[in-house]
């Protein structure tokens, strides 16, 4: 079972990918969508390893699956990547050190980012302060744009610093969820993070001559799909009892079921399929087809969070 992991990993990707994928990779630039879940073995925490997965978007196809411990960071360093890649990821990977990585290998990023977890610089070396920024702006501003630099390790990148304000509605849902979410925790809550939670937040090296910021965020809005692919796949992989420890016997066991799952679900197509079918950039309202993901990315976080509290039952995260 342990020499198999290689060979199972090549089926998956085969199996995952749709027939017409050979004239959809040529496509360039690659759009490369980056998520990760935590998996349960027996009698353990509930977080024992971790999968992360790379998401050809035009093709249809996994590029990458990688299976480690609980101690694996969710990041783009060591993907596949190719130079003029475009990498799409959500808050985990919203860092100084993987905006800094990925322009070094002349890769583009597009993250959904926190001010709290990703420092940014202004020209002259000062700290960015986002939220000051956004308070600036005036209340008819839909979205919200700006520059400022990731540094890391003496290595300083321009990036695009950009802000899609909610409408009044939401955004006082999305500030009631934070708190409801805070008094489960008995926890304060700062204004600052009040006040976030009325924006979605991206960052990204793309220059602005090639995609505008409406562009982008339609394009962050597609990359719900992987997190719909790893919904769908962790109804088969829940059901998969890891009975060993072996790292090389655990990544092939989960390989195996991921074929299982291939072999049912035709999801690189079905992806496609509604992509196709789906309406083009200014045919739907921005902040509208935002609306629907902000709940699941707090349930999303919350399950996160829930996840690391060693006061829930193993039976929670099953």
């Amino acid at each position: 079972m342990r020499l198999c992991g290689d060979w199972l990993y090549w089926l998956l990707t085969e199996l995952a990918a749709p027939a017409e994928r050979k004239e959809r990779e040529e496509v360039r630039p690659r759009v490369i969508l980056v998520d990760g879940t935590s998996l349960g073995e027996t009698g353990g925490t509930g977080d024992n390893r971790r999968m992360q997965l790379a998401y050809h978007l035009v093709a249809g196809r996994l590029v990458q699956v990688q299976i480690g411990d609980r101690k694996q960071a969710e990041t783009l360093v060591g993907l596949p990547e190719q130079p003029g890649d475009l990498f799409v990821g959500d808050r985990n990977y919203g860092k100084r050190d993987n905006l800094v990585a990925m322009d070094a290998l002349q890769a583009a990023t597009l993250l959904r980012f926190s001010p709290q977890h990703c420092r940014l610089e202004q020209a002259d070396g000062t700290t960015f302060a986002v939220i000051p920024w956004l308070q600036s702006q005036k209340e008819d501003r839909e979205i919200c744009e700006t520059e400022g630099y990731a540094v890391q390790d003496r290595k300083r990148v321009k990036v695009r610093v950009l802000a899609l304000r909610l409408p009044a509605e939401a955004a006082e849902r999305a500030r009631q969820r934070v708190l409801a979410r805070a008094k489960r925790k008995q926890q304060a809550v700062r204004p600052e993070t009040l006040f976030l939670a009325g924006w979605v937040l991206l960052v990204s090296t793309l220059d602005a001559g090639d995609w505008s910021a409406r562009e982008l965020f339609w394009l962050y809005r597609h990359r719900w799909q992987i997190e719909l692919l790893i919904k769908q796949m962790k109804q088969v992989l829940l059901l998969v009892q890891l009975r060993s420890h072996h790292p090389e016997t655990v990544r092939a066991a989960l390989l195996a079921a991921l074929v299982a799952w291939a072999l049912q679900e035709e999801e690189g197509q079905a992806l496609l399929r509604q992509l196709a079918s789906g309406l083009e950039v200014g045919q739907e309202n921005l902040v509208q087809a935002y609306l629907p993901l902000l709940e699941q990315w707090e349930a999303g976080e919350l399950v996160e969070e829930a996840r690391l509290s060693p006061s829930l039952p193993d039976t929670f995260f099953r």
